[in-house]
Order: C-alpha cells, then structure tokens, then sequence
C-alpha cells in the first residue's frame, strides 16, 4: 500500500497537468487531528473544475491511480448549497480507497464553507488565499432541545412495543429490525451523556465509532449485551438491557439538562412489555 505522502503527491502532480482542475483540496479523516490514523483510512478529496459537464464525462486520469477492485459512481446535491457534483470511489488493487469528489467552480463559495476539516493541495487561482482555521466543529454532537428530547424518548418506547410483537409471533427478524432503531436512540442518549460532559465540543465519529473512549467499561459492556443471537430468548433479553439503559440514562441527562421527562409514559410501557414477555427471558 502506498504511503499518504506517495498517494497525495500522484493526485498534485495528475491534478497539475489538467487545466480544468483549478483547486484540490483534502477533507475527511486525514485531515482530523483528533482522529488515530491507520492504513483504513480514505483519501477524501475534492476536485474543483471548470467546465464540469465536459470534465465528467471523461475521468480518464483515474486510471494513474492503480486497477480498480470496485467503485461507484453518485452524482448528487448537497444541503451546503453545492448543486451539483459528482462522487467517484474506488477501492484500488493497491488497497488504496480514494473518494474523489468533484464540484463545479460555480459551487467553490458553497464549498469553503462547507466543512473546516479542509486541507487545501493545489489552489491555481488563489481561491483559499484566506487561512483556513482545522475544525471538527461540524461534528460536534449537539446539545437537544426538549422538543428533540421527547421525540427520542418517545419513539425509544413506541418501538419497543414492535420489538415485543416480534417476540410474542417469534418473527426474528422484524423484533430485531426494531431492537437496532431502538440501540439507535440508546445511542443518541450516550452520544448527549459524552456531549454534555465535555460541553458539547466533542464527536464520537462517525457511527459513534469512538464512542468506547468516553464511557464506562460497565457501560460499554452493557451496550454490547443488546446485540443479540438470533434466538427468541436471546432478543428478550437484549430488550431488557436496553430499556433499562435507556431509561437510567434518560433520567441522567434530563437531570443535567434541566429537562422535563415523561416517566410515566416510560412505566407504563415497561409494565406492558415485561407482562408480554413473560417466559420469553432468561433473565
């Protein structure tokens, strides 16, 4: 595998040679200070070019980079105001994945105020003149409102009475359909308990991939237990460490929070699920 230094100077010295790529510029991970890196990590980049249409339709530089084991190709908007742009992803023989990126010049305004974990590689016509202060602020969890607040709890609850259906019909895959949107709200609360102890100025990543550095070994274990085997009694019990996760933390954070929680929603909800579920448990 080449070594980052090796793989950014094949995409400057590519780059370099075509006119209608005016900037390049890195994103993502690699450009993450708080992020460990590793040999897994992609390359984000993004092109920026004049004369899109013409330019996308002929990519052939990419071929510089290595064989392809497999891409794929979206051409899509972004909610940032950029209209229009072409994602291509390839995961290289060389077991190099680059994510090349490509925006029309119209969008570069859209673009630098996208996202602050930028490194600019080429700028041909000055367009990042203006020092670029690193930041993962963008991903910083966000504090919720009491509104946010309710809908998870609410939802956490709602669906575990799905989860209960499945168990009660013995349909494995519909209860745990629902037990992974429930584990996804358990989550979301262990994201705000993390959120709220470092003031709301820290990422778990993406999939709360570092979401083991800031909570408990009891926590993390416990988290662990909702991942169950495809066994009916197996899902029964991951419901019951789940709920009562969730309900523990919820109390928590409303507390921290200044929130108001409805717990006797919550109640009720346990006392039907746990009357339903009777014999179903090993617990």
């Amino acid at each position: 595998m080449k070594t980052e230094r090796e793989v950014l100077e094949e995409i400057f010295n590519n780059a370099s040679i075509e006119d209608d790529i005016r900037a390049v510029c890195m994103n993502g991970s690699r450009v993450n200070k708080f992020i460990e890196p590793d040999e897994y990590q992609d390359f984000d980049i993004a092109f920026i070019v004049k004369n899109y249409e013409s330019f996308i339709q002929h990519l052939s530089f990419i071929k510089n980079f290595g064989e392809p084991i497999i891409s794929q190709c979206n051409r899509e908007r972004s909610d940032s105001g950029i209209k229009d742009q072409l994602f291509y992803m390839v995961l290289f023989e060389n077991h190099m994945r680059v994510d090349f990126r490509f925006i029309p010049i119209e969008c570069i305004e859209a673009y630098r105020h996208e996202d602050y974990l930028l490194k600019v590689l080429i700028d041909k016509d000055n367009y990042f003149s203006e020092q670029i202060e690193l930041s993962d602020k963008k991903y910083h969890i966000k504090k919720p409102n009491q509104k946010r607040f309710d809908f998870v709890c609410n939802e956490f609850w709602w669906l575990s009475t799905y989860v209960v259906k499945g168990i009660k019909r013995e349909e494995i895959f519909y209860a745990i359909d629902h037990l992974n949107m429930m584990r996804d709200l358990l989550l979301t609360m262990y994201d705000w308990k993390v959120g709220n102890k470092f003031n709301w100025q820290i990422s778990t990543g993406k999939n709360h991939k570092l979401l083991k550095k800031y909570i408990s070994k009891s926590e993390w274990n416990k988290l662990l237990e909702s991942y169950p085997h495809g066994e009916v009694v197996d899902i029964t019990n991951s419901l019951l460490s789940i709920t009562k996760q969730f309900y523990i933390l919820s109390v928590e954070i409303a507390k921290d929070l200044n929130m108001e929680l409805e717990t006797a929603e919550a109640n009720k909800v346990i006392k039907y699920n746990h009357n339903q579920i009777t014999g179903f448990t090993d617990m």
